[in-house]
């Protein structure tokens, strides 16, 4: 899912990864090389918050994604 042409499905990726790293499941470091070269391109990708679709930059998905999972 990582190497995914649709920059949304590359997110997901990034948060099921995080995810399982935080319960100690190891990732190869070209998966982790990957997650930072993802949240460093340019762009936008859409999002749900509730009902509604919106769009944000990339890397600030990224972080929230991040943000979220340290929090839990």
């Amino acid at each position: 899912m990582l190497k995914s042409p649709t920059i949304e499905i590359q997110l997901y990726a990034i948060e099921g990864i995080l995810r399982l790293q935080k319960l100690g499941v190891k990732f190869d470091d070209n998966d982790i090389a990957l997650i930072e070269l993802i949240a460093n391109k340019k762009g936008t990708a859409l999002f749900c918050s509730g009902c509604s679709t919106m769009s944000d930059l990339i890397s600030e998905t990224v972080e929230r994604i991040k943000k979220e999972i340290n929090t839990k």
